[in-house]
């Protein structure tokens, strides 16, 4: 079994116990608005794939949880992935791809909001003191993707002055190995 701190796979059927509650089955996904979640329900619950009972936002601190092999998916007959997913969610990131591994990168240790792990503060801009009038900005990004040493992000909310980006953006940022900032990079 995997902590809640762990990088919890997308587009993955989970088991998961979480405090205080009977264990789960659910199917991991992101919410363009809430970031990572999990839909599914009961062990017992015939509809939990396709009329899923229970919403959890990941990761949830005190969870314990792990994947459900193939032959339990296959047994289950859990649709992969279930019919609602890209319906309500959009495009998903590829299948079992690992969500939360920045959460472990030297650079991003301690950036973090304490309460929403995905979160910290970037420095973005309209493209420098040549090209705009605009000073660059502070705002929060929720981290989704990760590609070495390049990260992907919502802008999560609305810069004051720049035009270039907004609330709801997505923004590619770098953490230089100097300054107090993760900084955007186009």
């Amino acid at each position: 079994m995997n902590q809640d701190n762990e990088a919890i796979p997308i587009g993955t059927w989970l088991r998961i116990q979480l405090p205080g509650m009977p264990t789960l089955i659910v199917y991991t996904y992101l919410d363009p608005q809430a970031g990572l979640s999990a839909k599914g329900g009961a062990q017992d619950d015939v509809n939990l794939a396709e009329a899923p009972s229970r919403t959890v936002r990941l990761p949830m601190p005190g969870s314990v949880w792990e994947a459900l092999s193939e032959e339990e998916v296959r047994q289950r007959n859990l649709p992969q992935p279930p019919s609602w997913v890209d319906r309500f969610y959009g495009p998903q990131a590829e299948l079992e791809t690992p969500s939360g591994e920045w959460r472990h990168h030297p650079r991003l240790r301690g950036r973090f909001h304490p309460e929403f792990p995905d979160d910290l503060q970037v420095i973005v801009h309209d493209g420098g003191p040549r090209l705009s009038p605009n000073p660059a900005e502070l705002v929060w990004v929720r981290v989704v993707h990760q590609e070495g040493e390049l990260f992907r992000g919502e802008v999560l909310n609305q810069p004051h002055k720049l035009k270039s980006v907004r609330h709801g953006d997505e923004v590619l940022f770098i953490v230089p190995a100097s300054g107090e900032h993760p900084l955007q990079v186009r």
